[in-house]
């Protein structure tokens, strides 16, 4: 993922019983922020994926020049359990040019 960009982050879920599920909270975690977004279970596909869009300032804000940025979905059923998956990293990078256009 670079800095300063609006990339739109696929996030996909395995093995989940979509029509128990109230909500996903997607968390992205770097260095200096943390971004939330809540997910309706009626955003995820029929393969168990939606999509997560950033902003250029949240992106700016995540860190610097090769840090590191962890992705984690939190699932909440209906009945009120909650479950995490596993997180995933992937590398912040930067752009050349270090403002919001």
């Amino acid at each position: 993922m670079y800095r300063y960009t609006t990339p739109t982050i696929p996030c996909s879920l395995q093995d989940v019983a979509f029509e128990q599920v109230e909500l996903v909270r997607i968390a992205i975690s770097g260095k200096n922020s943390l971004i939330v977004r809540e997910i309706p279970a009626t955003d995820f596909d029929n393969t168990g994926t939606a999509s997560v869009e950033l902003t250029q300032e949240e992106t700016a804000g995540l860190g610097t020049d090769n840090d590191t940025v962890q992705i984690q979905a939190r699932i909440k059923y209906k009945d009120g359990t909650v479950q995490a998956t596993n997180k995933v990293r992937c590398a912040l990078l930067d752009v050349l040019d270090k403002v919001v256009i």
